[in-house]
């Protein structure tokens, strides 16, 4: 739809054309943080890649609290820059990110 080649979207989010492929055949799966750059690249809402799946809507309390999450992260500014990056960090560094953000997000 956007005239976008797999070469072009794999060199965006840091993986080869064949890996794309790869997702693309569901021959691998793709983990949240790749699928969440993938969105971003393509400019579009992980639900949107989601619609006409069958599947409950989320029961408990948590995807609840999830679905808010995610929508709340959508609607800022700076999510597609940090979704980009975060994939890029190496896991050390990540864990690190995550106590050093939920020690401030609790200040």
């Amino acid at each position: 739809m956007l005239g976008m080649s797999q070469t072009e979207l794999g060199r965006q989010i840091g993986v080869t054309f064949q890996q794309v492929q790869k997702y693309e055949k569901g021959a691998n799966r793709i983990g949240t943080s790749r699928l969440l750059q993938i969105c971003a690249v393509l400019k579009v809402a992980p639900a949107w890649l989601l619609q006409g799946v069958a599947g409950p809507p989320p029961r408990s309390d948590a995807g609840r609290h999830l679905e808010e999450a995610v929508a709340a992260f959508e609607k800022d500014g700076t999510a597609p820059r940090l979704m980009l990056l975060w994939g890029r960090l190496p896991p050390q560094v990540k864990r690190s990110m995550l106590k050093l953000m939920t020690i401030i997000s609790n200040d």
